[in-house]
């Protein structure tokens, strides 16, 4: 969501976020076609399911497991082993297998599914599922119950769709409704650079919480509270509220008017991308992409 909220000036600066370009927001959000989760996304996911029960397209999220091995015969096996197998698997008669070779055989089983095992979890895994475990006991403590309220709710209005993590009770005054984004970070506490430490200069974070705090006024013609439920790795956790005020309302209003203008652009210049090199080389659609950069540029610096 936060990608629409460009401004002219910094998508001309920033020769390296894929999002930047037009292009990159036509396959995303006109075309609807897929990103490659991050590893952050996909731990992200994984958290978000085990405490709340629900992530956005409703799939349960799994992360790679350790000591997956194929269970397929290997080349060096014997060949009852691959007879077995194979006849097992597809029910293939053992008197016709029995003709083939010990060759041929394998190469019908190298045409066979991966057959992979369970696995074991990875420590990740495991360190995750016990701040999952202390994520709910405090919010229990604090008043809420991963049991209630509703999940993934969808707010839309006639030009804007959102999508809320959990719509449930307000912390602070429980008869109230308060809504709530769920963020997992591997960043640590005190990270004010790259993570929640200063989330007053964290513009994704303010662009966020206005925008689902208007939109869900705009739909429902109610001012709830939006809270941020950060949790980071090694079990540290942060509450923060974000109060919008009249100004902040004022100021994302404006935003959002001035991301349609350029959005209308974009749209009457056929979304026609702004290819850089780097861009380029990291956007998830550079493979269908007929006007990407294919060679670096070269830079010219003044001394």
């Amino acid at each position: 969501m936060n990608d629409l909220f460009l401004t002219e000036s910094d998508q001309e600066k920033d020769k390296v976020k894929p999002q930047w370009c037009p292009r990159y927001l036509k396959f995303k959000y006109v075309d609807h076609k897929q990103t490659k989760p991050t590893a952050a996304m996909q731990l992200g996911s994984y958290f978000e399911w085990h405490l709340l029960g629900k992530v956005r397209d409703n799939v349960q999220p799994f992360l790679p497991r350790i000591g997956v091995k194929d269970l397929r015969p290997v080349k060096s096996a014997g060949k009852e082993e691959m007879i077995d197998y194979i006849a097992d698997k597809q029910g293939e008669d053992r008197h016709l297998l029995s003709a083939l070779t010990k060759e041929g055989l394998y190469k019908l089983i190298q045409k066979m599914p991966e057959d992979l095992s369970k696995g074991s979890p990875s420590q990740i895994q495991l360190d995750l599922d016990q701040i999952i475990l202390i994520a709910k006991q405090v919010l229990k403590l604090k008043g809420l119950d991963v049991e209630k309220g509703d999940k993934q709710v969808k707010i839309e209005t006639d030009e804007e769709i959102g999508h809320l993590d959990w719509v449930t009770n307000d912390l602070i005054e429980q008869a109230k409704i308060a809504l709530y984004d769920v963020k997992y970070t591997e960043t640590k506490a005190d990270d004010w650079r790259n993570g929640w430490a200063d989330v007053e200069n964290k513009d994704s974070a303010k662009i966020q919480a206005a925008h689902y705090t208007y939109l869900y006024h705009e739909a429902t013609g109610e001012w709830a509270p939006f809270y941020f439920l950060i949790f980071g790795k090694g079990g540290w956790i942060k509450i923060m509220k974000m109060t919008l005020t009249p100004d902040g309302l004022t100021f994302h209003k404006l935003a959002i008017e001035q991301t349609k203008d350029i959005l209308s652009k974009f749209v009457k210049n056929k979304w026609k991308a702004r290819p850089s090199y780097n861009r380029c080389l990291s956007c998830d659609f550079y493979d269908i992409c007929d006007q990407k950069a294919v060679l670096p540029e070269i830079e010219e610096i003044y001394i």
